[in-house]
């Protein structure tokens, strides 16, 4: 029988689960709750905002949150970038001192680094308490080309960093961001780097569910319902997404975005502004059911800065449109089982979904073929956290010889 594992996870990532919050990242909470179901003891501390309580228990898993005063990102490109370097030294300060409260009480065998927010914190930590250290990133948006000019790496610096800092094990998220070739050019042993793709939820298109939504929603038969999920930042490309439904001007074409972020404010002006908010809906965060449901309405799935959604849209047997990157170009064959955009320009994205918007076979064709490829390349959520949980009680158990 393996030891039982107490992991302390340090981060500024809220959890994706289906009561009270529902937001957050699918990818975090999966494999939190992964480590709970195979009988394991799970510590994860995060920023906490207004009216959270310090800690709480969410199915297993016990959330410690530490409170920053007075932080708000601008959305001003200079300042964003000064205000997320005083949120992540704060979070170094804060988050540390809590993790140590904490690993005195727990003893923790290993500690993760959610994001490289959490980084410094759970490696100094696993100094103190000499237990090991891993990595965990979910993507790293543009950093493998950022390190090619000096003004990009002083904007990630603390993205490189946190590569920086040695970890027994590095697990990115094979989503297309190259994160593996970043920390490849920062000096990262690769033997220790897992770049490993996300699992695939087990869901079966309900035809009842994408009838009473439409019905819900008021959609006639020959309306043409688009869905996008995402966190609500610059990188995810809804704002582009907003101007293509702007030059498409049809009325037949609705788009529905869900989640929440930083810029949704700004997003529901823009859509003012252009005129289009009779035809574009914001949910705002909601369940991960939530989203399932809405993609099996949907009969076009917008995922240009998002991995995860690609994964779900083409599970449950929809026409994808996403950017061309290095993950997606290894997933979809553009025509084939998807669309693949060569950039997030608002014109593309137009005419990708005017295409698909008015040739109902094309859909059919393109919604069969994504989901015989997802299932034939992917493994279910359940066998990705598995892997990633012996991978780590290995690590453990070697450290402990």
């Amino acid at each position: 029988m393996r030891k039982k594992l107490v992991v302390l996870g340090i981060s500024i990532l809220p959890l994706w689960f289906d009561s009270k919050v529902k937001a957050g990242m699918p990818s975090v909470y999966l494999g939190l709750k992964g480590y709970v179901e195979h009988g394991h003891e799970i510590h994860y501390i995060t920023l906490g905002k207004k009216g959270e309580l310090p800690e709480e228990n969410i199915d297993g898993i016990v959330i410690h949150r530490y409170f920053i005063p007075f932080i708000k990102i601008s959305q001003k490109r200079i300042l964003n970038t000064i205000t997320r370097y005083f949120l992540w030294i704060m979070t170094i300060i804060y988050s540390f001192k809590l993790g140590f409260s904490i690993s005195r009480k727990i003893q923790p065998n290993v500690f993760y680094g959610h994001t490289y927010y959490g980084v410094p914190s759970a490696y100094l930590l696993s100094k103190l308490f000499k237990v090991p250290y891993v990595y965990r990133a979910y993507g790293s948006m543009d950093l493998n080309e950022q390190l090619e000019t000096i003004l990009g790496r002083i904007r990630h610096i603390n993205e490189i960093i946190a590569m920086k800092i040695p970890a027994d094990i590095y697990i990115f998220t094979n989503d297309g961001s190259e994160t593996d070739k970043a920390a490849i050019k920062l000096n990262v042993n690769k033997e220790k780097i897992k770049f490993w793709r996300n699992g695939i939820f087990k869901i079966i298109t309900n035809e009842k569910i994408r009838s009473q939504i439409r019905t819900e929603l008021k959609l006639k038969n020959d309306q043409i319902m688009c869905v996008t999920a995402a966190r609500l930042v610059p990188n995810k490309y809804i704002g582009e997404i907003l101007e293509a439904i702007k030059i498409l001007n049809n009325n037949s074409i609705v788009l529905f975005i869900l989640g929440d972020g930083e810029i949704k404010s700004d997003l529901e002006k823009k859509a003012i502004k252009l005129e289009i908010e009779n035809r574009v809906h914001f949910l705002g965060a909601v369940s991960r059911e939530f989203v399932s449901n809405y993609f099996m309405a949907s009969d076009i799935v917008l995922a240009l800065g998002s991995y995860n959604p690609i994964l779900e849209g083409m599970t449950l047997g929809k026409p994808v449109i996403c950017l061309e990157l290095g993950a997606t170009k290894d997933l979809i064959e553009n025509g084939k089982n998807g669309i693949l955009l060569d950039s997030p320009n608002s014109a593309e994205i137009a005419e990708a979904i005017k295409i698909l918007a008015s040739d109902e076979k094309l859909r059919s064709y393109l919604s069969v073929e994504a989901e015989k490829s997802i299932h034939k390349n992917y493994l279910f959520w359940d066998d990705r956290i598995e892997a990633e949980i012996n991978l780590i009680a290995d690590l453990v158990e070697n450290r402990v010889k």
